[in-house]
């Protein structure tokens, strides 16, 4: 090919130089092809196909500046597929989502069946959360190409993230069997495995991948998280540690590291380390940027208006409305702002000026303090947690209301088997309510459904059961409180119900999965924040017939006693 300025000779002799540079770049040897292909721009700047490898080059060298200005001068030269495509990576590399998802769609514009855009560009779109069309990318590109590597491990991700691992796993299989070492996909299956609660597998899996590469923090944190769900919190804790050596200020190592602490009652450590949460994904959203300071116990209170704000599930905010009376004793003026379905029971918590839903206008105030980072301010230990019990209770209008439903002499028992599905471990959590079928037979009882919503795969078990369902008729959490405070016993899954009857002081059987949530530590059927709870915990992932058939023991127990002698002691 002859170029503008360059007589054939020496036009051929660039040619031949290319030609060895793009070998050397085929074998892996990477700078040597760098320094070629530098070679050949002195020769010839506008020469289009150095200027793009060596881009290429240059960004596989973890120099992502100047691979972004080498692939750029190319397309002013010359727009194809790959090197908008490679471009594309280079954006992304730099965290310029948007951006390098327009390349890869310009370069698939140019080249419909260029398999490659079509897995990058569905990489990026998972890198944006926008899943479905991540899997949709990747599909696509398998459409093209069938074996695909990154078309692959895209759809596998894409998966993940849906939360269908059945499918995730057969993806990753299949890659396996294209490419047995493929650390991407071993670190894909083992994740697939976690979620299918096939841990023994799982654990081979990402063993092996943090084996050959003791660097890899992403398959550290996986397998610690497999540790921590197997009940082995120690190990787990001691890999976040290792973990963090190598990158002290990840927020997701760090967030995980202050959950697996929590759970082993190390509070000290543990809160501290809780604040990491607002640089992870799961959470920074829901950080407020308030110009006034955050509050964590480090300057004084006296005079100041504060603002307690919550900031995760409806439970969170029930346990940790606790820690109000507390801060207004400091010599505060507390606003707290909760959810709106609560605003009603909380209305008169005291220690409280004014309390407000998230959907109401702000007062004036000095410092603002999140609920969740309030044992970090008051310095708590397991030892030290506030458990002045009740620290809540129904309006005294709402209880008349609910009277003449939950009338008569039996003993009266809610009960809630489902949480929230859009909580990302509810798969874990929730439960069948036809699998509490014996449960609520037991004769001698009332039984009253505490449910607000019930699923449609619950509906008819629940109509045949005659179990009374009071859900519907709760118009929010002073209604539901109310009913409880007419019950003599809640069982309950780990949902809000749980600490609503906890904070109330009302006798509750929690069913606990095997891998529960931090504030119910390990092993313990007691919990130090609910002194009225007790604990019934999955013995193994995924049993719940075992810890229920134990809550059935005790219910008779608790019942024929009740009988004997008129106690409601659970």
């Amino acid at each position: 090919m002859s170029r503008p300025g360059l007589s054939q000779a020496n036009a051929k002799a660039l040619e031949r130089q290319l030609h060895k540079a793009v070998q050397l770049h085929q074998q892996g040897r990477i700078e040597q092809a760098d320094a070629i292909y530098g070679s050949i721009l002195q020769v010839c700047p506008t020469h289009f196909d150095a200027l793009h490898l060596r881009g290429v080059a240059r960004q596989q060298l973890k120099k992502s500046r100047d691979a972004l200005d080498l692939i750029g001068r190319a397309l002013k030269l010359q727009t194809t597929a790959p090197a908008l495509s490679n471009y594309g990576n280079v954006l992304e590399s730099l965290n310029r989502l948007h951006d390098a998802l327009a390349c890869f769609e310009k370069a698939i514009s140019i080249s419909p069946s260029f398999a490659a855009a079509h897995a990058s560009r569905s990489r990026v779109l998972h890198g944006l959360q926008r899943y479905d069309d991540a899997l949709a990318g990747a599909e696509a590109a398998l459409a093209i190409h069938p074996d695909n590597v990154d078309g692959l491990l895209n759809q596998a991700n894409a998966l993940l993230a849906l939360k269908r691992p059945a499918e995730a796993l057969a993806s990753s299989e299949k890659l396996l069997a294209l490419a047995p070492g493929n650390i991407q996909a071993l670190n894909n299956r083992g994740c697939a495995l976690m979620d299918l609660g096939r841990h023994e597998e799982a654990a081979d899996s990402l063993e092996r991948v943090v084996a050959s590469d003791r660097g890899s923090i992403v398959a550290m944190n996986n397998l610690a998280n497999l540790y921590q769900q197997s009940g082995q919190t120690a190990q787990a804790l001691a890999l976040y540690e290792q973990a963090c050596k190598l990158d002290p200020d990840h927020p997701n190592l760090n967030f995980n590291a202050a959950i697996a602490s929590l759970t082993l009652g190390d509070f000290q450590a543990g809160w501290k380390r809780y604040e990491w949460r607002w640089k992870n994904r799961l959470f920074r959203s829901r950080k407020r940027d308030f110009a006034q300071p955050v509050w964590l116990g480090n300057f004084s209170l006296q005079g100041k208006t504060i603002l307690l704000h919550a900031e995760q599930g409806l439970g969170d905010t029930l346990q940790f409305v606790r820690y109000v009376p507390l801060v207004a004793e400091l010599g505060a003026s507390v606003v707290l702002e909760v959810q709106a379905s609560l605003k009603p029971l909380l209305g008169d918590l005291p220690g409280t000026s004014v309390v407000l839903s998230d959907a109401e206008a702000l007062p004036p105030f000095d410092c603002h303090c999140p609920l969740m980072s309030l044992p970090l301010a008051f310095g708590t230990r397991l030892e030290t947690i506030p458990n002045r019990i009740p620290y809540l209770a129904p309006p005294g209008d709402r209880i008349a209301g609910w009277a003449g439903l939950l009338g008569g002499n039996r003993p009266r028992v809610g009960i809630a088997w489902s949480g929230s599905e859009n909580h990302r471990h509810d798969r874990l959590r929730s439960i069948e309510f036809a699998l509490l079928g014996d449960l609520v037979n037991e004769p001698g009882v009332d039984f009253f459904s505490l449910q607000r919503d019930v699923r449609n795969s619950d509906a008819v078990a629940l109509a045949a059961s005659g179990v009374v369902h009071l859900g519907d008729r709760f118009d929010d959490f002073a209604d539901t409180a109310a009913a409880v405070s007419l019950l003599d016993l809640v069982i309950t899954v780990d949902t809000a119900i749980a600490h609503l009857a906890g904070a109330m002081g009302q006798p509750t059987w929690i069913l606990l999965p095997f891998w529960p949530d931090f504030r119910w530590l390990q092993e313990r059927e007691d919990s130090p924040w609910y002194p009225a709870v007790r604990l019934f915990r999955q013995g193994k992932v995924g049993d719940w017939r075992t810890p229920i058939g134990r809550i059935g023991t005790e219910l008779r127990r608790w019942a024929e006693a009740r009988a004997a002698t008129g106690s409601t002691t659970a």
